[in-house]
């Protein structure tokens, strides 16, 4: 995964629903002075289980979709159940090289899926 990569990952996340309130703040000061840059550049999404995992936790509280994230070696699943039944509908199937990099990815493609599908 190139930097350029991480980089529009981070964007994706940071600027999504799902983050911290502290990640939030920071970017908040940030944006006053154009700098929000900086974070999306030394987020550390791609490579930090206390950065991703509150991500996931939040992904896997929404009401909306009951989404739930199954990670297993290098590949992590957001899936749904169908309604009135216990048939999955994968929302997304993302491997990697590394077990954090397939939930970072998978992460960003839920949150692209996310802001395309979303009722609201």
């Amino acid at each position: 995964m190139t930097q350029e990569q991480i980089v529009k990952g981070n964007r994706v996340i940071a600027d999504s629903p799902f983050i911290s309130d502290s990640h939030k703040k920071t970017i908040e000061v940030l944006s006053r002075t154009g700098e929000e840059n900086l974070f999306y550049e030394g987020a550390k999404f791609h490579s930090s289980w206390e950065w991703i995992m509150p991500v996931v936790e939040a992904i896997e509280a929404l009401k909306e979709v009951d989404a739930h994230v199954s990670i297993n070696h290098t590949c992590c699943d957001i899936y749904t159940f169908l309604k009135g039944s216990s048939q999955v509908d994968t929302l997304i199937s993302e491997r990697a090289d590394t077990k954090i990099l397939a939930v970072f990815t998978a992460v960003v493609a839920f949150i692209e899926w996310y802001n395309l599908n979303r009722k609201g």
